[in-house]
C-alpha cells in the first residue's frame, strides 16, 4: 500500500530537494513532466498536485490566519537526481507549500503536494470559481493551466528559466503576498472546518520585467470555508460550469528575483 505523507518534510530534506531541482541539467526538464498513471495504463503530462486530507489538517495548524507576517510559500523540488529509463510512477518533480512568517523560516514546515492523474483540467473538468477580491476567476486558471497542457513537450524547460533583464536563472519558489495569503488561509478554514482540499496546478503565462518566468502555480482551494465570499462567476467562454466553487490564486510572485524579506 502507498504511504501517504502527513507531515512537513525535514528542513534539510527541503533543501536538498530544493538543490537537486537547482542542479538538474536543463535538458532534463521536459522529462520530469510526465508520469505514468496506472489506472489508465498510459503516460501523461503533469498538470495537477494535491494534499491528501491528513497533511490538509497538519498543514492547518501551522497557519496563522491573522498574522501580518504570514506568506504562502510554494517551493519546487525534486525527490531524486535519477533518471530512469521508463516513465514512473511516481515523478520525481514535486511541489511544496508552507506558511512563512520571517525568513528564518525558510524551508520549515514544508508541506508535500503529490501528483494527481486524476485533475480537474487534465480530465477536462468543468469547473466554477467562489472567489473574493484576492482570487483569480476560473476561466483565468483555465487560461493558465491550458497553456502548460499545450507546451511542446521539448520546452517545458523554459517557463522556469528567466527572461527579460535578468537572464538564465531558474525559478525556486513563489511567494503569495500576505493579503493574499490571508485569503487563502480564510478559505482553507482549520481542521474543524476545513476546505473540501487543496491543489496546486502547473501553469504558464507570460514573462514580464517583474515577473521573468512564464511557469505559474494555480493555487485551489475545494470548498473554501470563507464565510463573505463573492457570488459564484460563470464563464461560459470556457465552459467552466460545474459549481464546484473553488477558490483560484495565481498571484505568486516568483524567487528570484524576489526574495522571502520582500
Amino acid at each position: 500500500m502507498k504511504k501517504k505523507n502527513k507531515g512537513p518534510v525535514s528542513d534539510a530534506r527541503m533543501a536538498e530537494y530544493a538543490e537537486n531541482w537547482q542542479r538538474c541539467r536543463t535538458e532534463d526538464i521536459p522529462g520530469l513532466f510526465q508520469g505514468y498513471d496506472t489506472e489508465q495504463e498510459q503516460c501523461e503530462r503533469l498538470v495537477t498536485f494535491k494534499m491528501n486530507k491528513d497533511a490538509l489538517k497538519a498543514f492547518q495548524s501551522t497557519i496563522k490566519a491573522g498574522s501580518d507576517e504570514l506568506r504562502f510559500i510554494v517551493h519546487l523540488g525534486l525527490l531524486h537526481n535519477d533518471f530512469p529509463a521508463k516513465v514512473p510512477k511516481k515523478p520525481a518533480f514535486q511541489l511544496f507549500i508552507q506558511a512563512l512568517y520571517g525568513k528564518k523560516d525558510w524551508h520549515k514546515n514544508c508541506f508535500p503536494l503529490e501528483w494527481d492523474s486524476n485533475g480537474k483540467f487534465s480530465q477536462g473538468r468543468d469547473e466554477s470559481t467562489n472567489n473574493g477580491a484576492e482570487a483569480i476567476s476560473a476561466a483565468s486558471a483555465y487560461l493558465f493551466v491550458h497553456s502548460w497542457m499545450e507546451t511542446f513537450t521539448e520546452d517545458l524547460a523554459l517557463p522556469f528559466e528567466s527572461v527579460s533583464h535578468d537572464l538564465d536563472r531558474r525559478v525556486k519558489a513563489y511567494q503569495f503576498s500576505n493579503a493574499e495569503s490571508k485569503a487563502i488561509a480564510a478559505d482553507l478554514g482549520t481542521p474543524d472546518a476545513s476546505a473540501k482540499g487543496l491543489y496546486i496546478h502547473l501553469g504558464r503565462g507570460l514573462a514580464v520585467a517583474r515577473h521573468p518566468f512564464s511557469f505559474r502555480p494555480v493555487i485551489d482551494v475545494a470548498g473554501p470555508q470563507r464565510a463573505n465570499s463573492a457570488p459564484e462567476v460563470f464563464a461560459n467562454a470556457t465552459g467552466l460550469l460545474d459549481g464546484d466553487g473553488d477558490s483560484f490564486y495565481d498571484f505568486g510572485a516568483p524567487i528570484p528575483p524576489g526574495s522571502p524579506d520582500d
